[in-house]
């Protein structure tokens, strides 16, 4: 038995003011309206007429890390047999937050080769809450991904990646905290995650952007597809989300390279299609990380932005499951990486330099950041869950040092940065 601690309020005030959404039966509802204690007094842009402005949503209560999303699934025989026999297909589903109305979404399961778990396990949860009802959102959010992080016994390493990302303003997805239950099923404890998408980076001010995903694809014969700023490989990136579906923006980025190579004007060719301060940010995020399985160090786990408004591509990086590991994967270390742009940047004596920079423009930011605290206060929030999870793959007495790790991790990983770089 554990108590579960501290869960959202009664999910009919959050879900009032989504938009198509009507606490009484779960469908389109367009007389819902925000009852208290929601603020209805909310900012709007002064430049939007008033009478066409939408409200700014206050989403925080399902990221902040203070609670506890309480999540039941219902699928039906059919749906859970087509989930077993094709995970990576959609099917219907109706879903309660907290003992709320029901709610029709659709839902599939993520994630591939290791990292893939069947509904007999930790699986991944992929939810789309305007899959059948149109414009049917939560707090102004449609999708959500349930992540069961089967490789992190802290159970915190998506959560701490996030804050430390967000810190230097990467669009990255914030992350809370959820327990599911799949009809009768007991699936344990997750990290609450925001999809990597269209709206996502709406919220981050890139509305027109596209995303696509450079994670190493494994294909059904067992070839390993790897996606890179090179001839041949920049095919490989997979569009998740945005207007733009074709690579072009990607195959720019390989002729700028590839044209200026090893010359004085290799920063100065490809700043004009790549948004160098988003790639340094992300580059000096996945060090301070310690992500190796992350682009700069493996070409793995990370997200390209293509922005309409600037014409250039940024990175994001992607899942910490190799995080927190330490600094060197293959004989190769943050000086000498694997990704295509970061072996061309230190090849250019003023792209090094604005590396270092970064790196100490980060250690900077997240002097202001109480990590420690945020680490504590979802670790209390969030021990006792992971304690109980009846599919949790590691140990129980894995636990306690996994999160003392992350935590020490915390205290000396500003010393170890600034020792690489003579900061």
């Amino acid at each position: 038995m554990f108590r579960r601690l501290a869960l959202l309020p009664p999910l009919g005030l959050l879900l009032a003011c989504s938009k198509g959404f009507s606490p009484e039966g779960g469908g389109p509802g367009p007389e819902a309206v925000a009852p208290d204690p929601v603020d209805t007094d909310r900012p709007v842009d002064t430049d939007v007429p008033e009478e066409t402005a939408e409200p700014v949503v206050d989403d925080g209560p399902l990221f902040d890390g203070s609670r506890v999303l309480g999540l039941t699934l219902t699928l039906e025989e059919a749906a859970l047999a087509s989930l077993a026999a094709a995970p990576s297909t959609s099917v219907e589903g109706a879903l309660r937050i907290d003992g709320s109305a029901p709610l029709q979404v659709g839902l599939r399961l993520g994630g591939q080769g290791a990292g893939f778990r069947g509904l007999e396990g930790k699986a991944r949860w992929e939810l789309d809450l305007g899959a059948v009802v149109e414009g049917q959102t939560l707090l102004g959010h449609r999708r959500f991904v349930l992540d069961g992080t089967p490789g992190d016994c802290s159970g915190l390493k998506a959560s701490l990646g996030s804050l430390v990302a967000r810190s230097v303003g990467l669009p990255a997805p914030r992350v809370g905290f959820a327990t599911l239950r799949v009809n009768e099923a007991d699936y344990g404890v997750y990290s609450f995650v925001e999809a990597v998408d269209d709206e996502l980076l709406a919220r981050a001010g890139m509305a027109g952007a596209s995303v696509f995903d450079g994670q190493r694809q494994t294909l059904a014969d067992g070839t390993v597809v790897v996606a890179d700023f090179v001839t041949g490989l920049d095919a490989a990136f997979v569009p998740v989300a945005g207007p733009a579906a074709d690579l072009s923006a990607l195959a720019a980025v390989t002729l700028a390279v590839e044209s200026s190579w090893a010359t004085p004007e290799y920063y100065g060719t490809t700043a004009q299609v790549v948004d160098w301060p988003s790639v340094h940010a992300a580059w000096a995020v996945e060090e301070w990380l310690g992500a190796v399985g992350g682009y700069f160090q493996d070409r793995d786990h990370y997200y390209v932005i293509t922005s309409p408004t600037l014409n250039r591509v940024s990175l994001l990086p992607g899942s910490v499951e190799t995080a927190f590991l330490g600094d060197g994967l293959g004989g190769r270390d943050w000086l000498t990486p694997l990704g295509q742009l970061g072996v061309g940047c230190f090849q250019d004596g003023n792209c090094a330099y604005a590396q270092r920079v970064a790196v100490e423009s980060l250690l900077l930011a997240l002097e202001g950041q109480p990590l420690a605290l945020e680490l504590e206060t979802r670790g209390a929030l969030t021990r006792d869950l992971l304690v109980a999870d009846p599919r949790r793959e590691c140990a129980l007495e894995a636990i306690d040092p996994a999160r003392a790790a992350l935590a020490a991790w915390v205290g000396e990983r500003a010393l170890a940065v600034e020792a690489r770089w003579h900061l």
